[in-house]
């Protein structure tokens, strides 16, 4: 997946390249707070609402240029870490204690953008993303542990944003954005979860040429 996100990344820069007199490559880091909302429900049926907030960081890279005068495009692609850091354990309402986090995520976005002085400009994000869901449920008789029954899943989710990015030097920029995700539910064990995500990041931009 990663290798086809990459790949059209380059096609991107191919074919913009051609209209954005101004195009360029660049890499950035970021990091952000994240909150994760998720509605669980069990094999009997219950829901159970809950959410939980933690640090996220991540490493991307993209190509963009204006153009028009004042019009921005470009394209992403994204890898980020937050292992451990939006997770959950909860009991629900049949007794089971029930763990949810995630992991990693990669993905892909198209970014346009408008100037809205000599050296910032306000943006916007749309695109897709792959997030790792780890769910883990231990079995229990008569409040003794069995065994534990994890499940790994990937899922995909739609993303928007809004964000301005702003030029310190030449090639660097900061930039700020909030962006909200909606995945596709997945089934555990049984239990299905359908996850929604919140998150607002600081990011660090190296522009090259």
């Amino acid at each position: 997946m990663l290798k086809k996100i990459l790949i059209a990344s380059a096609i991107f820069s191919i074919t913009t390249g051609i209209a954005c007199a101004d195009a360029a490559p660049y890499l950035g880091v970021n990091l952000g707070v994240q909150t994760g909302n998720w509605k669980y429900k069990n094999a009997a049926g219950n829901n159970t609402h809950f959410n939980a907030t933690g640090v996220k960081g991540g490493i991307f890279g993209g190509y963009g240029g204006t153009v028009d005068e004042n019009i921005y495009l470009g394209a992403e692609a994204f890898i980020d870490d937050s292992s451990d850091s939006t997770s959950k354990k909860f009991v629900d309402n049949v007794g089971s204690i029930v763990s949810l986090k995630t992991t990693y995520s990669y993905g892909a976005s198209i970014i346009p953008g408008i100037k809205v002085g000599k050296n910032t400009m306000a943006y916007l994000r749309a695109g897709i993303i792959r997030t790792r869901f780890e769910v883990s449920q231990p079995a229990t008789i008569s409040g003794f542990t069995l065994q534990e029954w994890p499940s790994n899943n990937t899922a995909t989710g739609g993303q928007l944003g809004i964000g301005v990015q702003t030029s310190l030097t030449k090639n660097v920029d900061v930039r700020a954005e909030y962006v909200y995700t909606a995945y596709s539910s997945f089934s555990s064990n049984s239990n299905s979860v359908s996850p929604t995500n919140n998150q607002i990041d600081a990011g660090l931009v190296y522009k090259f040429g």
